[in-house]
């Protein structure tokens, strides 16, 4: 699915991203923050996957998309917020948005 590569990649913009936060702010680049985005990345498909078991179970075709797009806005937030950090202007009213979707969902 093109939502699972669109996720895959966001993980590793916010890997990216975080890792040129923590340069440009001098913080400590550690290994755990490396270990925390792969046990992400387990946790994600272990949630996606669920998601479209359940459909297969329950009648309701929408709870993997559902799922995909809350991770989605996870990571795209935790992009733009590391871009922030890094120094970079983000559209704020973006991550506004993104943030209210989030609480939404």
């Amino acid at each position: 699915k093109d939502a699972l590569l669109a996720l895959t990649a966001l993980i590793i913009i916010d890997f990216i991203t975080a890792v040129l936060a923590a340069y440009k702010s001098g913080d400590a680049i550690r290994s755990v923050k490396i270990f925390r985005t792969a046990l992400k990345m387990v946790v994600y498909f272990a949630l996606v996957s669920a998601g479209f078991l359940a459909e297969k179970a329950i009648p309701i075709g929408f709870i993997d998309e559902i799922i995909l797009g809350f991770l989605v806005t996870t990571e795209l937030i935790s992009v733009l917020e590391n871009v922030a950090k890094a120094g970079y202007a983000v559209p704020t009213g973006l991550l506004n948005t993104l943030q209210d979707f989030k609480m939404k969902k």
